[in-house]
């Protein structure tokens, strides 16, 4: 079996494992989000059961990922030499902006060729200041239809 969760809905899942969810369940998103990485730790921390533990975890946009957020992770893995952790994750898409974090253990390849983008796409890409994020990929995506650049400079200019 499979289970697929952000950190956000597994650290939800810890917290009531541990009794705690019922008192942080109110409130804006931010606050839930916040309220229940800390419960995870505390719970981690305190020594409560934390529920469900697994074989093996894939994390994908592990760019994202925060520091602490892996102390978590390291938790809910079985301890067996048969399970595996994999990461994946791609600097060029780091949403968060927060310092890139590889942890002990790992190590990182870049792959070389690029499926995900259209060769149009590609080219641009190659073309701009983005370039040193892909100086040495090979574009084998499909070819695309051509690309335009626009520029905005006004809010009411995105609007349209």
């Amino acid at each position: 079996m499979v289970d697929v969760k952000n950190i956000y809905s597994l650290c939800a899942d810890i917290c009531k494992a541990a009794g705690t969810l019922q008192s942080i369940e109110a409130g804006p998103k931010d606050v839930f989000y916040n309220a229940v990485i800390e419960g995870a730790e505390a719970a981690i921390t305190d020594g409560l059961g934390i529920g469900k533990k697994y074989d093996s975890v894939v994390v994908d946009e592990g760019q994202d990922f925060k520091q602490n957020w892996w102390e978590i992770i390291r938790h809910v893995r079985k301890e067996n030499k048969e399970g595996s952790q994999w990461i994946f994750r791609d600097d060029f898409q780091n949403i968060q902006k927060g310092e890139s974090f590889q942890p002990e253990g790992f190590f990182s390849f870049r792959l070389l060729r690029n499926f995900r983008n259209s060769i149009s796409v590609f080219k641009i890409i190659k073309n701009s200041r983005l370039n040193k994020f892909i100086h040495d990929t090979l574009a084998v995506g499909p070819d695309g239809a051509e690309c335009q650049i626009e520029t905005i400079q006004t809010e009411d200019e995105m609007k349209r």
